[in-house]
């Protein structure tokens, strides 16, 4: 049943919520404007990246997504410009990097043994991760 104490308590949480939301939002989107000088890739063209690009508007910091599927590879990332790239591509460029990982943070230990190149930080988009972005240095 739903009375007034219960209206209330879902308002408050609500808007806390949307608070937590916009100040990570802001968190997230310093973390890049920080890092504009390194290549920032995300492994994994799966469907919680794509709700993590596009909930913290930040397609316009990623230059690819790596993925091993071969059915997506050289294609775009839903709705953006980004093109989703395969690991031996990843490999190939040279500069500083920044890898998210966009798998299950169980995997991200194998994933940063496959993807592991000089010059790349590892970061998650899962609030779980120890390697979670906004845990970042």
């Amino acid at each position: 049943m739903i009375n007034n104490n219960n209206i209330f308590k879902i308002t408050i949480y609500s808007k806390d919520f949307k608070k937590k939301y916009y100040e990570n939002k802001k968190k997230i989107r310093d973390f890049f404007l920080d890092r504009t000088d390194k290549k920032i890739f995300i492994f994994g063209a799966g469907h919680l990246t794509n709700t993590f690009v596009h909930l913290n508007s930040i397609s316009q910091f990623i230059d690819f997504i790596i993925d091993d599927s071969i059915k997506k590879r050289g294609m775009f990332f839903p709705n953006t410009k980004i093109k989703i790239i395969s690991v031996n591509d990843y490999k190939k460029i040279r500069g500083d990097k920044i890898c998210l990982i966009g798998a299950n943070p169980s995997n991200e230990n194998k994933i940063i043994k496959r993807l592991n190149v000089e010059n790349c930080k590892f970061y998650s988009i899962f609030l779980n991760s120890k390697r979670y972005i906004l845990k970042y240095d």
